[in-house]
C-alpha cells in the first residue's frame, strides 16, 4: 500500500487532529509489524470504529472486541473484522491460548481495572504470543499549545487538566510499562516512541481549533473541512510522510511484549 492510499484510509477519522496522530502512528505501526501480521490469529482490543484497523492491516482480522456499542455497529459494517465482540476487556470472551496476537490502538491507556485486563490478554495469548499496543506516554501532559508559548506553570496544569478530560488512566513510559507487563507475566520484546513535543504542540492546536468551530455547527464543520482542504492536509500529509520514531521524549509509546514465564 503506498503512502496517499494509506492516508486516505486515515482521512476517514473525521477531526484534522486524529487524523494528524493516527497518520503517523498507523504509519509506524505498519512499517513496523506489517509482515508480522501476515498470518496471525489477531484480536483487536478496543477495537472502536474500526477504522484503525482497516489501515492497519491488509485484509481483515479475526476478532474485534469493545465495550462501546455504538462504535461496535460501525465496526461490524467496516470490513474491518471476522467477528466483532461486545464485551468488556477484563472478561474476553474467547478461549485460553487461542490468538497469536493481540492488538490494541490507543484503547489501554483508558481502560479501567488495568491488571484484570492483562490478566485476560495474557491468557488469551498462545505461548510465544505477542501483545503489541500504542498509547499515550508520561511525557503527553507536557506538550500543547501553553508550552509552546511557553506558559510554564499554566500549560503544566493544562496538560493534567487534559490528560483528565481525555481519560487517560494508565500512562506510563516505556519501562513503566515493561515493569507492569513484567509482573502480568510478559516478557519485554521492543518498544519505541513516537511524535514529540512540536508534533503534539501542532496536535493540540488542531484539536482546539476543531471544537471552537464545532459550536457554530454545519457552519463551523464547513470552516473546518476548508481549513483541512486548503492548508492542513498538506502539512498533515508532509508530516506523515517523514514520520519516525522519537526519543524518549515523545508523547506515545508503542509497547511490543511476549507471552513467555520469566526465568
Amino acid at each position: 500500500m503506498n503512502k496517499e492510499t494509506l492516508f486516505s484510509k486515515i482521512e476517514a477519522y473525521e477531526t484534522p487532529s486524529t487524523v494528524f496522530f493516527r497518520s503517523i502512528e498507523i504509519k509506524i505501526l505498519k512499517e513496523r509489524f506489517g509482515e508480522l501480521f501476515r498470518g496471525k490469529k489477531i484480536l483487536d482490543l478496543g477495537c472502536g470504529d474500526g477504522i484503525a484497523a482497516l489501515a492497519v492491516f491488509d485484509e481483515p482480522i479475526d476478532y474485534g472486541l469493545d465495550n462501546e456499542s455504538g462504535a461496535l455497529k460501525i465496526a461490524e459494517k467496516s470490513n474491518a473484522y471476522k467477528k466483532t465482540i461486545f464485551a468488556d476487556a477484563t472478561k474476553i470472551p474467547l478461549q485460553d491460548e487461542s490468538l497469536d496476537t493481540v492488538f490494541s490502538n490507543c484503547s489501554i491507556e483508558h481502560m479501567e481495572n488495568i491488571k484484570d485486563v492483562l490478566q485476560e490478554v495474557f491468557r488469551v495469548l498462545k505461548k510465544g504470543g505477542l501483545f503489541i499496543f500504542t498509547g499515550i506516554s508520561d511525557n503527553f501532559k507536557n506538550y500543547g499549545v501553553l508550552s509552546f508559548l511557553k506558559m510554564g506553570f499554566i500549560a503544566k496544569r493544562y496538560g493534567v487538566f487534559r490528560d483528565k478530560r481525555l481519560k487517560h488512566l494508565n500512562v506510563y513510559s516505556l519501562d513503566g510499562w515493561n515493569q507492569v507487563l513484567k509482573e502480568a507475566g510478559f516478557k519485554a520484546v521492543d518498544g519505541y516512541y513516537y511524535l514529540g513535543k512540536p508534533e503534539i504542540e501542532l496536535w493540540d492546536f488542531l484539536t482546539i481549533m476543531y471544537y471552537c468551530l464545532h459550536f457554530l455547527g454545519k457552519f463551523g464543520r464547513e470552516i473546518n473541512l476548508l481549513f483541512y482542504k486548503i492548508l492542513f492536509r498538506k502539512i498533515i500529509y508532509g508530516k506523515f510522510v517523514s514520520s519516525k520514531p522519537t526519543d524518549s521524549k515523545g508523547a506515545a509509546v508503542c509497547v511490543i511484549v511476549k507471552k513467555e514465564a520469566y526465568i
